[in-house]
């Protein structure tokens, strides 16, 4: 019997060794110099643990077509892009089942440019992914403000293990890897807080005004988030 492989199959492979190898690079060289062994083994398993996100990521990507609810949920953008009512009255109109705030078809309205599915889809689930995780990456890499390799190693690893955690969760990966009101409402969410968190002590006006403005944008996406008005 012969098994059949992929392109996919060896890029992998070789991304595989490669992360290995550069994992132990960082254990064994002097990249990170004046570190205890335990330090030096976080490091290492920094490069696989990477690929290992990265690789969930391109699947996530690559079967994005091929999931139906993928798609629907961006029949909203492409409504408003071509001129049909989000919310149309009782008697009148298409049902579109549209329980959610306009901006939510405005996140993935770029996505709606495309005249083919299969790429509007796939730009969707790449907003979907950096809706999500990108704003997390923002507030951890703000909190360290690192400026050596050996400072940038503990939010890069905080990072990937939100990211596993994410993964590994039923409810947070479907927040993370569906097209969805999820992702750009827990994204402005996350970007209102860090707009007052991370204010400089020069800062007045600006601070405050962004994380208002994103605060209404997260609201205005999925109505569950109106507690960040108390927060």
């Amino acid at each position: 019997m012969t098994i059949s492989r992929s392109p996919i199959d060896f890029i992998f492979l070789v991304g595989f060794l490669a992360t290995l190898a550069m994992g132990s690079w960082f254990y064994f060289s002097h990249a990170l110099p004046h570190r205890s062994k335990l330090d030096r083994f976080l490091a290492s398993c920094l490069p696989f643990a990477g690929f290992i996100v990265l690789s969930i990521f391109c699947r996530e990507l690559l079967e994005a077509p091929m999931r139906d609810w993928d798609a629907v949920r961006l029949v909203p953008a492409f409504a408003m892009l071509r001129g049909f009512r989000l919310y149309s009255p009782p008697q009148t109109g298409p049902i579109l089942d549209m329980m959610y705030g306009p901006v939510v078809a405005l996140a993935y309205i770029p996505s709606a440019i495309f005249q083919t599915p299969t790429r509007a889809v796939l730009l969707a689930k790449l907003f979907t992914l950096l809706f999500y995780f990108g704003p997390v990456f923002w507030l951890i890499w703000m909190e360290r403000r690192a400026s050596t390799l050996a400072d940038r190693v503990f939010p890069l690893l905080c990072f990937i293990c939100f990211c596993l955690f994410t993964i590994d969760s039923a409810v947070l990966s479907g927040s993370a890897f569906w097209n969805h009101a999820d992702a750009p409402g827990l994204c402005f969410a996350a970007l209102a807080c860090g707009f007052i968190l991370y204010r400089r002590p020069d800062q007045t006006d600006l601070p405050f005004f962004l994380s208002s403005l994103f605060a209404a944008l997260s609201i205005w996406t999925k109505h569950v988030t109106i507690s960040l008005v108390i927060a």
